[in-house]
C-alpha cells in the first residue's frame, strides 16, 4: 500500500494541505477503531481497511516531501533565461558517453537567486580537467530540457531522469567553468578514498579490460566498462555479475562471517562480530556509491544479521519488507529504479521458492549441492525477473543456466581474491602482484567464456516488444 501510494503520487497532483488533512482524519479513525476492537469479540475488515489507505496515504506524502519541485526555492519556480548564472556543487560524476564527462550538480544559486534542484552537466572530454565531487562551480549558459523519447521502444532517458529529480541539462566548456572552491563533503571524502583504493591496483598493471572488471566488482563503479564486455554478459545473461547485488554482498557478509568467526570465543564476541558486520556492510554501500541494488542487499542483511544475533534468522520476508520499506521512506523515487525492481522480485522469487530446494537435491555431496543451489537459485531468480527483463530489455537469454553455473563461482574468487589484494596493495606489495596474476587470469578465463557464451546466435531471443 506504501509502495501504491507513491506511484499514485507520481501519476495525481495533491497539495501538501490536502495530504495532511487525509492523512489526519485516518489517523484519528484508525486510532477509533483500535479503540473499538478492543470491545469486539470478533474483529471485521474495517480497522485493516484504515490501515492500508493510512499507508497508502502516507507513500504519497513522502513522495511529496521528496519531490524536489516541490520545494519554494526549486529553480524551475524562477524564470529561465536564454543565458543562466548557476552556481552549484558537483554531487556525482556519472558514465560518460563518447564525447562528454557528465555530472549532477546540487544548485545552490541560480541567475543570482539562492536556489535548489539539480541539473545534468555535459563538459567535453577535450577538457583536460575532470571535475570532483564537492567541486563548487560557477557558470554562464543555456539550459535544455532533457528531449524526450518519441520512437517507439526507445528508452525514455528524460523520464529515467525526472524520476531522479532531474529536468533540465547543460553543456559546458572548460572556460566557460569556474571552480570557485572544493567542498570536502561526505562525497568528496568517499570519492577520493575510492580513487585511492581503485589507483593501488595500478602496481599490477592489469590491461583495461580486467581493471575495469576489478572496479565493477569491488567498487561498483563501472564507467570504465567496453560496450563489447557489457554486450556479452548481457546477451549470456550475467549481467547481474557486473552491477553489485544480492549476489555480491552475499558473498562479503559470509567471507567476513567467517573471518570473524574466532571472535564468538570471547566475552560480547558476538556484539563485537555484529558490530564490525554492519560497519563494513555499510562502508562497501557507501564506496560503491549507494546505488538500489546495493542498498537493498546491505539493509537486507544488516537485518539477517540482527536476527541472527536474536536467533530469529527466519524472518526473511520481514527483513524483505523492511529493508524496502526504509529504502522507500528516504528515497521514494527508488520505486521505479530498474536495479530496485529487479532486485527485489530477484530475492523474493528465491525465498518463495526456497522451501521446495531441499526435494531436489540429488546428493549430499557439499560440491555437489553447491552446484545444484547455483542452478536453482539462478531459475528461481530468473522466474522472479522474467516479466520485467521482457518488458524493459525486450530480451530472453536462455543460456543463463550455462553462464551462472561457470561464472558464479568464478567470480566468487575473484571478488574474495579482489579483497585480499586491495588490502595486500597497501600491506604487502609483493605477494599483491604474485596473487594479481592469479585474479588476472580468472578473470580473463570468465571474460573469454562468457564472451564464447555470447557468441550463440540461438542463445538469446530479442525485440520482445510490448506497448
Amino acid at each position: 500500500s506504501f509502495s501504491i501510494g507513491i506511484i499514485a503520487a507520481y501519476h495525481l497532483e495533491f497539495s501538501l494541505a490536502a495530504l495532511l488533512i487525509i492523512l489526519s482524519v485516518l489517523l484519528l479513525l484508525l486510532c477509533f477503531l483500535f479503540w473499538k476492537s478492543k470491545k469486539e469479540l470478533i474483529p471485521d475488515t474495517t480497522f485493516g481497511s484504515v490501515t492500508y489507505l493510512l499507508s497508502f496515504t502516507l507513500g504519497m506524502l513522502t513522495f511529496f516531501v521528496h519531490s524536489d519541485v516541490n520545494k519554494e526555492l526549486h529553480y524551475t519556480k524562477l524564470k529561465i533565461n536564454t543565458s543562466n548564472s548557476i552556481r552549484g556543487i558537483v554531487s556525482t560524476s556519472i558514465k560518460p558517453n563518447a564525447k562528454y564527462y557528465k555530472y549532477f550538480v546540487e544548485i545552490k544559486e541560480f541567475n543570482e537567486v539562492e536556489a535548489s534542484g539539480k541539473l545534468l552537466l555535459y563538459v567535453p572530454k577535450s577538457n583536460l580537467k575532470k571535475l570532483k565531487s564537492g567541486d563548487e562551480i560557477w557558470l554562464k549558459n543555456s539550459v535544455y530540457p532533457i528531449p524526450k523519447a518519441f520512437n517507439p521502444y526507445q528508452f525514455d532517458y528524460a523520464n529515467y531522469l525526472k524520476k531522479q529529480n532531474v529536468f533540465h541539462q547543460v553543456y559546458a566548456s572548460e572556460n566557460q567553468i569556474k571552480i570557485i572552491q572544493t567542498h570536502k563533503n561526505f562525497n568528496y571524502h568517499i570519492e577520493q578514498l575510492r580513487n585511492k583504493l581503485s589507483s593501488s591496483f595500478d602496481i599490477h598493471h592489469f590491461d583495461p579490460k580486467t581493471k575495469a572488471i576489478i572496479d565493477a566488482l569491488l567498487l561498483g563503479q563501472r564507467v570504465d566498462l567496453d560496450k563489447d564486455t557489457v554486450a556479452d554478459y548481457s546477451n549470456s545473461g550475467v549481467i547481474h555479475i557486473l552491477a553489485i547485488s544480492g549476489l555480491h554482498i552475499s558473498i562479503i557478509y559470509f567471507f567476513i562471517v567467517f573471518l570473524l568467526r574466532p571472535l564468538k570465543r570471547i566475552r560480547f564476541g558476538k556484539e563485537l562480530q555484529l558490530l564490525i558486520v554492519l560497519i563494513l556492510l555499510w562502508i562497501f554501500a557507501f564506496l560503491t556509491g549507494l546505488p538500489a541494488s546495493v542498498t537493498r542487499a546491505v539493509t537486507l542483511f544488516s537485518f539477517v544479521s540482527i536476527g541472527a544475533y536474536f536467533n530469529r534468522p527466519k524472518a526473511t520476508f520481514n527483513a524483505v519488507a523492511i529493508s524496502a520499506l526504509l529504502i522507500l521512506l528516504v528515497k521514494p523515487n527508488a520505486i521505479f529504479d530498474i536495479g530496485f525492481q529487479l532486485s527485489y522480485a530477484a530475492v523474493i522469487s528465491i525465498v518463495l521458492f526456497q522451501p521446495f530446494y531441499k526435494k531436489l537435491y540429488f546428493t549430499r555431496n557439499k560440491i555437489g549441492r553447491y552446484f545444484t543451489d547455483i542452478v536453482l537459485v539462478s531459475l528461481a531468480a530468473q522466474i522472479g525477473v522474467l516479466p520485467l527483463s521482457l518488458y524493459y530489455f525486450n530480451q530472453l537469454p536462455l543460456l543463463f543456466l550455462m553462464a551462472n553455473l561457470v561464472i558464479i563461482p568464478i567470480a566468487t574468487a575473484v571478488l574474495i581474491g579482489g579483497i585480499v589484494i586491495l588490502i595486500l596493495n597497501f600491506t604487502i606489495p609483493t605477494l599483491a602482484i604474485f596473487i594479481g596474476k592469479i585474479l588476472a587470469f580468472l578473470i580473463n578465463c570468465m571474460n573469454q567464456y562468457i564472451h564464447w557464451i555470447a557468441q550463440f546466435k540461438g542463445g538469446i531471443i530479442t525485440n520482445i516488444s510490448f506497448s
